[in-house]
């Protein structure tokens, strides 16, 4: 479950990457979802020059204090499987994001980019020279129009300096990166990296005088300044964010690429079993999903596991900062006699259907689906088949095992006890707390939370307009001006991320009574140092719902320092370490699910 993502890195962090569309929460505290396409960015790439056959489309994207100019070329431009198409994204210069759906008709243009997650859907004017529509990105919608322009104008300059440098954060280096570019006028810009993060390229105030050097991450409140050593090779300085203050070297070098992830646990091919590309219709919603079953050779029938995403448009692997957590765990699971389906989500990857509308009580049925595929499948024992859920997977788990008897186990990894309200809350005030945030502004944090998200419970036919009157009367009710601006930033996100229907839903949807219908065996894992779900919070219910209940059997467990991907880390869990850690999933996770499934499917 997530928000396209991020927050800061504890204490110094480049936002980076939804955090974990796979396998977080969505957030609340989040600065925005234009870090989410920041976190993405290739390196600096020249736009091409018009021609006749291209058309340029041009875009201004305000979310919350960020403007972001998105141009967009469609090459071609009759719609077809022919056209190519991609969107610059000006400010984080010129990144440029390959469109993997397009639609061009005489009223619509309509495109989805893969990589952020996030769609377009506009109409066109009379003259068909403005499309006015919406852009979506993990739930979130924003206004866009787009207007038909004969060129873009030129916004990169001329790479002048690179710096690298690595930062200590909780004991773990993070590599970092300073671009500096020169434009035909002589002026200065500059891109800040933090390569660990996945974060490249972020736009960021620059300023040179002399030997010092100024950069300013307004956004994530951070700043670093810096003053050129006698040989001019070194930029040494110092960088602040919440309130925290580390030492951090800059060394001039050679411009090169973004250092690559070390991903071990990825498996190669040739694999010891049967891994077959697999479609499946859900009738209920008229979608069909694409995944892939893994089954080992043999010709007997074998237990098997469908995996459930976290929040998002997931595909298969789960692939984040080239994690593969589902492919991982599949790969673990079938090399020990188990059958795994994992598959895309609905609007993601090859699966037909629309993600953004979706409710958590939608994607269960496409689970159910998969549920009914397996038990026709000549490889699978019918009897013996199970689910296992991550994050907001682990919230769908129990829903679907609670109204349905053929199902022989559930695995809930990082999965929730409380409903989303105390989620937001309380992931919201864990990141703070652990990016140095004051305990007056984790306070006044709290109260808009409880204040906003009060108003949802109580009316559950509330629309968004509502939603933001009644976040308007409760700023105007807050009578110190400086208490009222701390908690803008958290009602202004609060109201963006509510006009989600799945958000609403999310929020008011309780897991104990699924939880205590439940009749098969369950596994509950947390970590504890998750800040996305947290350990106690959530599996207290959990475990207290199942002693409730009747289940086959159960297991509840904490893991010791690992966080929601459920990497082993001596950091704070938070999310803005995930793609600095080279493992992908703990080993010991991977063993106890395994042994579990064995032992409760002979």
């Amino acid at each position: 479950m997530d928000a396209f993502t991020k927050t800061s890195l504890g204490t110094h962090a480049i936002p980076d990457r939804r955090t974990i569309r796979h396998s977080a929460i969505r957030l609340t505290s989040l600065i925005g979802i234009w870090l989410a396409i920041s976190a993405v960015l290739g390196q600096v790439s020249d736009l091409e020059a018009h021609d006749d056959k291209k058309q340029l489309w041009q875009g201004v994207l305000e979310i919350g204090p960020a403007t972001l100019t998105l141009n967009l070329q469609i090459e071609n431009g009759n719609g077809t499987n022919e056209s190519t198409a991609f969107v610059h994204v000006v400010e984080q210069g010129n990144a440029k994001l390959v469109i993997n759906k397009l639609e061009i008709t005489e009223k619509v243009i309509a495109f989805e980019i893969d990589r952020i997650n996030a769609s377009f859907r506009g109409s066109l004017n009379e003259v068909g020279k403005l499309c006015s529509g919406e852009f979506i990105q993990h739930g979130k919608s924003f206004d866009l129009d787009f207007k038909r322009v004969e060129s873009f104008e030129a916004t990169s300059g001329k790479l002048v300096e690179y710096w690298k440098g690595s930062l200590d954060h909780n004991g773990r280096e993070m590599k970092m990166g300073l671009k500096v570019f020169q434009s035909a006028d002589g002026s200065l810009s500059a891109r800040l990296s933090s390569y660990s993060q996945g974060a490249t390229d972020l736009p960021v105030v620059f300023e040179k005088d002399g030997d010092n050097y100024i950069v300013r991450f307004p956004a994530a409140r951070l700043e670093y300044t810096g003053r050129l050593n006698e040989s001019k090779e070194k930029l040494i300085g110092t960088i602040k964010q919440a309130g925290t203050e580390s030492a951090l070297t800059f060394a001039k070098a050679e411009f090169s690429e973004a250092p690559k992830f070390n991903r071990p646990q990825t498996p190669k091919e040739p694999f010891p079993y049967k891994s077959i590309d697999v479609n499946f219709e859900n009738t209920t919603h008229s979608i069909t999903l694409a995944g892939t079953l893994t089954v080992p050779k043999g010709a007997e029938r074998y237990p098997a596991a469908i995996i459930i995403s976290g929040s998002g448009p997931t595909k298969r692997d789960g692939t984040l900062y080239e994690h593969r957590p589902y492919l991982v765990i599949a790969d673990h699971l079938t090399r020990q006699g188990i059958a795994v389906l994992r598959f895309d989500d609905r609007g993601a990857g090859e699966s037909t259907g629309k993600h953004s509308t979706a409710t958590s009580a939608d994607l269960a049925t496409d689970v159910e689906a998969g549920i009914e595929f397996l038990k026709q499948h000549p490889s699978i024992a019918a009897d013996k088949i199970g689910l296992i859920g991550h994050s907001e997977g682990g919230l769908i788990a129990p829903m679907v095992a609670a109204k349905r008897k053929d199902l022989h186990f559930i695995v809930l990894l990082a999965g929730t006890g409380v409903n989303g309200g105390v989620i937001l809350k309380s992931q919201s005030t864990a990141m703070m707390k652990a990016a140095g945030q004051s305990e007056e502004k984790l306070q006044v944090n709290r109260q808009a939370h409880d204040a906003i998200l009060s108003v949802i419970h109580e009316d559950h036919d509330l629309n968004h307009d509502k939603i933001k009157i009644a976040a308007d009367g409760y700023l105007e009710s807050i009578e110190d001006e400086s208490v009222r601006k701390l908690a803008e930033p958290s009602v202004d996100q609060l109201v963006s991320i509510l006009k989600s229907k799945w958000v609403r839903y999310f929020v008011r949807h309780e897991p104990v009574p699924q939880l205590e219908k439940v009749s098969c065996h369950v596994l509950a894992m947390n970590g504890e140092k998750d800040l996305q779900v947290l350990c106690d919070l959530n599996l207290n219910p959990i475990e207290n719902a199942l002693r409730n209940g009747s289940p086959a059997s159960f297991k509840v467990l904490r893991m010791p320092n690992m966080n929601h991907l459920f990497q082993e880390t001596e950091g704070s869990g938070a999310p803005s370490d995930y793609g600095s850690i080279d493992e992908t999933i703990s080993p010991k996770v991977l063993k106890i699910l395994g042994d579990w499934v064995l032992k409760v499917t002979k």
